[in-house]
């Protein structure tokens, strides 16, 4: 008999794009882009930032440009929408202590099991800024722009020197 449920060889390439945000975003959203209905299985890598201090530790999805989210569970493969992309999201933790730049990735890889290691874009780069710079997503994936950017520099008061008569 036919299986029609089994995940199928497709080494075709996926693409992950970089994102930045600020370190008061609730989520960091990423676009997964591949060919119509092509299956992902997804992870996520600490770099600078560190796993549930700075971000994840969960992944959901959306197939619908962000109308309705699903809870990803690993070591499982989502399906690419009809226009051969994906939303996936993590959260963001936001704390009060100045950390310059950090980052983590979000890998995507075929049924094929075949990532692009010579090119890199099957993962995408998460660039967290305390800075005051940095986008901010909204629950729907798309961009808030006119939130309040999180910005956790300290700040400086110089010395003065002045004449009693000034």
């Amino acid at each position: 008999t036919l299986d029609t449920t089994a995940v199928k060889d497709d080494d075709r390439p996926l693409t992950v794009n970089n994102v930045t945000v600020n370190e008061g975003s609730p989520y960091a959203v990423f676009t997964v882009s591949g060919a119509a209905s092509q299956q992902a299985k997804l992870s996520l890598t600490a770099g600078t930032a560190t796993l549930t201090d700075d971000f994840g530790p969960t992944l959901q999805y959306s197939t619908d440009g962000g109308a309705n989210w699903s809870s990803y569970t690993a070591a499982t493969y989502v399906t690419l929408n009809g226009s051969g992309k994906l939303l996936v999201r993590t959260p963001i933790v936001q704390d009060e202590d100045y950390e310059i730049s950090e980052t983590f990735t979000l890998v995507a890889t075929n049924t094929g099991g075949v990532a692009n290691d010579t090119t890199g874009v099957d993962k995408g780069i998460g660039t967290i800024k305390d800075d005051g710079t940095g986008d901010i997503f909204k629950d729907d994936g798309t961009l808030d722009t006119t939130a309040v950017k999180d910005d956790d520099r300290p700040l400086t008061v110089n010395n003065v020197t002045v004449n009693e008569g000034s």
